[in-house]
Parts: C-alpha cells; sequence; structure tokens
C-alpha cells in the first residue's frame, strides 16, 4: 500500500502549446523534491495525448521518477467523473490522497512527510 498517491490534473486549451507543459513538470518535481520519506506515486490526467505521451516519457527518462507513475490517463470526461474513476480504482491502494493541479510548487521541505504526521 502506497502512502499517497498525487491526483494531478493537467488539462484544457493551453495544452495545445507545448510551452506550458513545464507547469506540469515544475509541479510534478517540487512534489516529489519535496516528498519526505514517504512512498508516493503520481496519477496524472490530461486531454491531450501529446502530452500524455511526452509526460510519460518524462517520469521514464527521469531517474528519480522511474517507479513515480502510477498513471496517466487520457481523457474528455469532466473532472467529477476523472476523480470519481480514480477514485474507485486505486482509493484501497494508498493512505492518503493528494489532489494537485498542474501549477503547483511545493517549497516545504517534506511537505508529504510532514502532512502525513
Amino acid at each position: 500500500m502506497l502512502d499517497v498517491i498525487v491526483y494531478l490534473t493537467s488539462a484544457g486549451p493551453n495544452l495545445s502549446n507545448e510551452k506550458y507543459w513545464n507547469n506540469c513538470i515544475e509541479s510534478i518535481n517540487s512534489i516529489s523534491d519535496k516528498s519526505g520519506d514517504v512512498d508516493y506515486k503520481f496519477y496524472i490526467v490530461t486531454d491531450n495525448k501529446n502530452f500524455a505521451n511526452a509526460i510519460g516519457a518524462y517520469f521514464l527518462k527521469k531517474e528519480s521518477l522511474s517507479n513515480k507513475l502510477l498513471d496517466v490517463c487520457l481523457t474528455d470526461k469532466s473532472w467529477a467523473k476523472n476523480y470519481n474513476n480514480f477514485f474507485n480504482k486505486h482509493s484501497n491502494s494508498t493512505k492518503y490522497i493528494l489532489i494537485s493541479h498542474d501549477d503547483v510548487i511545493v517549497k516545504t521541505d517534506k511537505f508529504l512527510q510532514e502532512s502525513i504526521n
């Protein structure tokens, strides 16, 4: 069982421009860098196929994230339907869920660990 699944949504018209993809990458890196000693994975939701492929490749390429991706969900459904599908599938495999967006920057050291404590 995981300590935390980070449910992160990155969707909308901005993703048609690749320069906005870095927002999500910065969020992923900041959450990961400030996680502390916890077992966590990311669940990424997007509506852009090219972004979904790129973000999956990013996790594989970056050594510190290579085993931190639970899934990338490509969907055109509403946020609520996406979250409910995720929750029904994964709520029993984690103690906590962190709901995030693609523009969150974590600055607190050991953020996930401290939040759990």
